[in-house]
Formats: C-alpha cells, structure tokens, sequence
C-alpha cells in the first residue's frame, strides 16, 4: 500500500523547484507547462508526517520518464559552496523515501534511478567565495572520459564524491551546470 497515490498534486514548474528561498529567486526561470516536474520535497512532507518524526532530506525535483526515476537537486550555489554531506543526505533519503513509498526493491531502483545535481557557477563571481571552479579540471576529466569512448553528459565529472551511490541506489548520477542541465537534461525529461 502506498502513502501517496498519485503524485500529480505535487506538479511543479522549474522555477518553483530552482527556487533559492533564502533570496527568493529561482536561478532556472522555465515556467513552461511541459516543463513540469514532481516538487519531491511536498512528497518528502507528506510522507514523513505518516513514518517519521525527525527531519529529513529530499532532493527538489522527481520525475519519471521512459522507465527511469529521475531525482534532480537545484544548488544555487558555486560548486566550491556546496555541502558534500547535505548532498549524500538528500541522495540516500530521496531514494528512501521513494522505496518505502513504492515499495519496490533497492536493486530495482538501482536499475532505474537518476541522481541530478545542477549548481550555478555564476554564483561564485558575485558571493564573498575564494573558490574558483576548476574548469581545467573538468576539462582533463571529459578529455580522459573521451579516451574511454564516453561521450555528451556521460563525459561529465561526477563531483561531490556521489559516485559511491551508483550502482546501489541509483543507474546513473550526473553533476552539472545550468547550461550543461539544459543541454543534455531538457531533451531528455520533456522531449525536446
């Protein structure tokens, strides 16, 4: 039995899923209407009213598409800026919340699952930061992943040390830009 039937109450637009709420602006304005997505943190409510009494962490976005799950978390943050742990948190009780909700098996979430993580690089120009994105790095990285015949989204670094849950929690898990986002995600999640 499930704890949340249909999730199309929960149907959000981009900018309502990117939306930084500490200054109250979305760093990914798309109010398109095909453009909508699951907002997995009112799941995320929703369920821990009934199971669980102490806060816990969710990735913004969900959507299921051509038989994959999709979590995808907005960082409106420089990369340098974001948390490692809070990001191993939303992925490990994203994909919780999912199976106890679905009530299907780690192994079969791992067959199908999507971690995104998109941050906003911009962010570092502007904020009181030192870091300064490796974008040579990135670049070695995507050069070696070529040598191994990788190619578009799957030449990207994986950052933040999420590698570890693949395979276990989730098929694929990708660390990106906006504009990498919108690339290789939007045709993808909307059929572009």
């Amino acid at each position: 039995m499930r704890i949340i039937d249909s999730y199309s109450k929960y149907l959000c637009s981009i900018s309502e899923l990117s939306r930084d709420k500490d200054r109250g602006i979305s760093f990914l304005e798309d109010d398109e209407k095909s453009h909508r997505m699951y907002n997995f943190d009112g799941i995320k409510k929703t369920i821990c009213k009934k199971i669980r009494g102490e806060k816990n962490y969710s990735c913004d976005a969900y959507w299921e598409k051509n038989n994959k799950k999709y979590f995808i978390e907005f960082k409106n943050q420089a990369e340098g800026n974001i948390s490692r742990e809070n990001l191993w948190n939303k992925a490990y009780d994203s994909a919780a919340m999912l199976l106890i909700n679905e009530n299907i098996t780690r192994e079969e979430l791992a067959q199908k699952a999507v971690l995104i993580i998109v941050y906003n690089n911009q962010r570092h120009l502007s904020d009181a930061s030192s870091y300064n994105p490796s974008q040579s790095m990135d670049k070695f990285t995507k050069k070696i992943k070529g040598f191994a015949k990788l190619t578009g989204v799957d030449q990207l670094p994986v950052k933040f040390g999420l590698d570890k849950f693949k395979d276990i929690l989730y098929h694929e898990v990708h660390t990106l830009g906006v504009e990498d986002f919108k690339k290789y995600f939007y045709p993808v999640l909307f059929d572009l």
